[in-house]
């Protein structure tokens, strides 16, 4: 479950994710957070500018690990991964249905994820529906 202390950042601005494995170090400071990525200059953003992404500790079916706000299929069923605060877990939800259940490894299983709510919103699709 180490993988479950592991996170990524959405970088509005720039339109994409960094993750940890591109830092020598990062540093949370009062009013921004500083980055020190491995292979170009150093980082910095104010709180608004990056959203930080849980994950999950937990794979999908293609043994790719799980985080808060990827899309997950299986079938033609999308589902999204959020981290519900009221019962402190992760959970699936489609936006088409009024609940939400508790993510397992036996569930996820049986999902590939096919992006997430920030990128790859077509991918998964068929037949450019």
């Amino acid at each position: 479950m180490e993988d479950r202390l592991n996170e990524r950042f959405w970088i509005k601005k720039e339109k994409c994710y960094i993750y940890p494995s591109e830092l020598h170090e990062i540093r949370f400071l009062p009013n921004e957070i500083i980055m020190y990525p491995i292979y170009s200059d150093v980082l910095g953003f104010s709180y608004d500018e990056v959203v930080r992404e849980q994950c999950t500790g937990l794979k999908d079916k293609n043994s790719k690990l799980v985080y808060e706000g990827d899309k997950l299929k299986r079938d033609e069923v999308i589902v999204e991964v959020f981290y519900q605060n009221s019962s402190a877990s992760y959970q699936l939800d489609n936006n088409k249905c009024e609940f939400s259940y508790e993510i397992e490894d036996a569930v996820l299983e049986r999902y590939e994820i096919v992006g997430n709510i920030y990128e790859n919103q077509t991918k998964g699709k068929t037949n450019g529906k």
